[in-house]
């Protein structure tokens, strides 16, 4: 009986004490080395509380290493807007573009990105995504399971599935989204951490995202003049580049964006 009493005591204090071990996970970006998840799906670190709806304008503007500034033709629009799926309330975002040649002007096609999530955890339910070359994927989520589906640009290509579990629940952070998950945590210089995202194959079903707010400074906020923002930093998913953000208090769109290397990228908000 004693020897019972002293398994069960074991068993509580183990079942007590807590978890030191953090997840690791591969990196988001280029040559990152794997890192652990400081932030869990529904820990409140991330709150749709903090999104706010609204419609923006960005205009794109390419730094190449030699040469002059490339003014792009056309803009980034963004939408975020409450909604409802099945009975649940849930934040739509979508954003795109039409894209011209830059010295034909002609029409060479069109960019769009549609996210849906919990209006309150941000957890993901669907979204779906078209490139320039008409692909299109969509992501299907249920819990921690998550189902894709790619179509090529041809007439006729085949829907292809894959299908796989996170093994966690993780944020949707498919296309141009970071800045919009970036707003929904508690920015104060010196806040880092990495967030659970989605992977793309069964083979890396669950990645991190990593993130640092580096300092605040004032910029110019479109059309509304000069306003404090704070400058967040991270690494772009397809290259070892930084790519940083300047994001208000009191609106969740980011007023400009940079996207390091050759050419730099930028993008600025107009209205």
């Amino acid at each position: 009986m004693q020897k019972l009493s002293i398994r069960l005591l074991a068993f509580f204090l183990l079942s007590a004490a807590p978890v030191s071990a953090q997840q690791t996970v591969p990196i988001v970006g280029l040559n990152q080395p794997d890192a652990a998840l400081t932030i869990k799906l529904g820990d409140g670190m991330l709150d749709g509380k903090r999104i706010t709806p609204h419609e923006m304008v960005w205009h794109p503007t390419f730094y190449p290493a030699k040469g002059d500034p490339i003014s792009l033709s056309g803009v980034w629009t963004e939408d975020v807007h409450y909604g409802e799926e099945n009975g649940r309330k849930v934040l739509v975002r979508s954003v795109g573009a039409i894209v011209y040649g830059q010295t034909s002007y002609q029409i060479r096609g069109f960019i769009a990105h549609v996210t849906v999530v919990d209006a309150a955890t941000l957890a993901p339910i669907w979204s779906e995504h078209r490139d320039i070359d008409g692909s299109t994927e969509k992501l299907v989520f249920n819990g921690t399971h998550v189902e894709i589906h790619k179509t090529g640009p041809k007439p006729g290509d085949k829907d292809v599935v894959t299908e796989f579990d996170t093994g966690v629940p993780a944020y949707d952070f498919t296309g141009p989204i970071f800045p919009f998950y970036f707003k929904a945590l508690p920015l104060k210089v010196g806040l880092s951490g990495i967030i659970p995202a989605v992977g793309e194959t069964p083979e890396q079903p669950l990645r991190g995202v990593k993130f640092k707010v580096v300092r605040r400074e004032k910029i110019k906020d479109g059309s509304h003049g000069m306003v404090d923002a704070w400058v967040v930093e991270s690494v772009h998913p397809e290259q070892t580049d930084t790519i940083r953000f300047w994001i208000s208090d009191t609106e969740s769109y980011p007023i400009r964006m940079e996207l390091m290397g050759d050419p730099r990228e930028s993008y600025d908000m107009l209205n």
